[in-house]
């Protein structure tokens, strides 16, 4: 199995474990599988999975030019889903 593969496995099952713990679909809507010996959640809609897995081979594809990968998660009301939304940098967001 190459690297690429594992890569996109991985992220795949992160992506779904977000969404399961963070209440993004409803509970029911997740099996549980299994991936590298650990249980992981993986959301059982065609869609949510086909783009979850798109995304995922986008973001493998182009991993060597990638520094992080980041998965940001929004409320319905265009907020997102952190503590505050400043972009994770602990900063108040002001000029000085």
């Amino acid at each position: 199995m190459s690297l690429n593969v594992v890569v996109q496995q991985f992220l795949e099952a992160v992506v779904h474990s977000i969404l399961y713990h963070r209440n993004v679909y409803p509970p029911e809507s997740f099996d549980k599988t299994q991936l590298y010996g650990m249980v992981v959640h993986q959301n059982r809609h065609p869609l949510v999975t086909d783009y979850v897995r798109e995304v995922a081979t986008k973001a493998t594809a182009i991993s060597h030019t990638l520094g992080e990968v980041r998965v940001i998660i929004f409320n319905g009301d265009g907020g997102d889903g952190g503590d505050g939304g400043d972009g994770g940098d602990g900063g108040d967001g002001g000029d000085g």
